[in-house]
């Protein structure tokens, strides 16, 4: 099995008091004793890093809190190449959808790796 992981469920995980946090658990839960194969690119770190550090301030918890999700179960990294960008300019063009939004997207479908995501515009546009 194999999936494209938003950077927001391992956020929701990370943050016990989110209220998909319980949700985000057990994905990650799941993964982990599935050995489950997660199709990502760098943007999905890049943005942990980002969110962890504005929230709390702390740059070394971010960097904690990214090397976490890098640990998670097989990990493919997807490289930002041509192909995904000519897919990422086509899902943006069809859904309209943010860029990192649409680059998940792109992974996900050039991969045939399903997106587990919180974001509700993601999934009513995609």
């Amino acid at each position: 099995m194999k999936f494209t992981l938003d950077s927001n469920v391992f956020l929701s995980f990370l943050d016990e008091e989110d209220s998909n946090h319980e949700i985000a658990e057990s994905v990650i839960g799941k993964i982990q004793i599935e050995k489950t194969l997660l199709i990502t690119h760098c943007l999905f770190f890049i943005e942990i890093l980002s969110s962890v550090r504005r929230k709390t301030g702390m740059g070394d918890l971010a960097e904690e809190c990214a090397d976490r999700a890098a640990s998670l179960s097989k990990q493919k990294y997807v490289n930002i190449d041509k192909q995904l960008y000519i897919k990422t300019r086509t899902e943006i063009a069809r859904t309209g959808l943010k860029g990192a939004d649409s680059l998940y997207l792109a992974v996900a479908y050039l991969h045939r790796a399903p997106v587990l995501t919180f974001d509700k515009e993601m999934i009513d546009r995609a």
